[in-house]
């Protein structure tokens, strides 16, 4: 059931904030979260580091509704809230990533995700990480665009 809250929570926000003028160029962040997201939690997952408990809908060994909810929504509002001076592209990505590993520290709380080999240390570096990859799709596609602001 977390799943699905957290899903349903991600896509209210989405539609409240969500700028609809720009989202051709945003959705690729989003499509970027969701690659790095799927791509590591099935790694992480076969190898044993971690477990998702109770997915409803799994999607190689993930959450569908995390991928399709947490993860591609905040892609989405990093390419939109993406600045153009660099100094406040370290808080974008700190503030995103401080985001992120809550809803993941609220799921291993509820026993949504239980860590075998794994810490919550190492999501944070790999969240972070993550932040700044998708920051730098941002950089790329949306300032080419020049549609972001200062």
């Amino acid at each position: 059931m977390e799943w699905v809250i957290l899903f349903i929570a991600n896509w209210i926000l989405f539609f409240l904030f969500i700028d609809w003028k720009k989202i051709k160029y945003n959705i690729w962040c989003g499509i970027t979260a969701v690659i790095l997201q799927m791509g590591f939690d099935t790694s992480a997952i076969s190898h044993d580091f971690y477990v998702i408990n109770r997915p409803i809908v799994k999607i190689l060994g993930s959450s569908l509704f995390f991928t399709l909810g947490p993860a591609f929504v905040i892609g989405v509002f990093i390419g939109q809230l993406h600045p153009l001076r660099k100094w406040l592209r370290i808080t974008n990505v700190v503030v995103f990533a401080a985001l992120y590993s809550t809803q993941e520290w609220l799921l291993i709380a509820r026993g949504a995700v239980e860590y075998h080999q794994w810490h919550y240390t190492d999501s944070l570096m790999v969240n972070i990480s993550s932040m700044i990859i998708i920051s730098w799709v941002a950089a790329i596609i949306i300032e080419e665009k020049g549609t972001r602001w200062k």
